[in-house]
């Protein structure tokens, strides 16, 4: 909730959020579908506060680790 008492539209409940948008213009918690749709990570968006302990960020991190893996093992496959 901003600090006016308005919400930013659709904003999800505080245990259900992902992250919180710092921007003054729609301050609030956001969901993993408003993460999405909003594309904050696409943009890099610098007010974005991640709630990095939430499943969801720790399901991006463990893909990420096996992407990485993945690319790593056929690098060496190629290597060879």
């Amino acid at each position: 909730m901003r600090k006016d008492g308005k919400f930013l539209t659709g904003q999800t409940k505080p245990e259900r959020a992902v992250g919180y948008c710092h921007y003054k213009l729609h301050q609030g918690y956001l969901s993993e579908k408003q993460l999405k749709n909003h594309g904050c990570l696409g943009k890099q968006c610098p007010h974005l506060q991640k709630y990095e302990q939430h499943p969801y960020w720790v399901r991006r991190a463990e893909i990420k680790a096996l992407k990485l893996a993945k690319k790593e093992a056929e690098r060496v496959a190629l290597a060879a």
